[in-house]
């Protein structure tokens, strides 16, 4: 299985510029507290709509 993320969302104080890619193997996502970790995951998930990109 491939997961291709290319996303981007923009707040008043924060962008979120992501793009990835992986197949067969495990991925994680690390970083300080505020860094766009569960924003990101969110988009995957469709729970939230970026501006730009997709993820398939």
């Amino acid at each position: 299985m491939k997961l291709q993320v290319k996303l981007e969302k923009q707040f008043p104080d924060f962008s979120l510029h992501n793009e990835f890619e992986i197949e067969d193997e495990t991925f994680g996502i690390l970083g300080a507290s505020g860094s766009g970790k569960s924003m990101t995951l969110r988009c995957i998930a469709g729970l939230i709509t970026p501006q730009k990109g997709e993820s398939s």
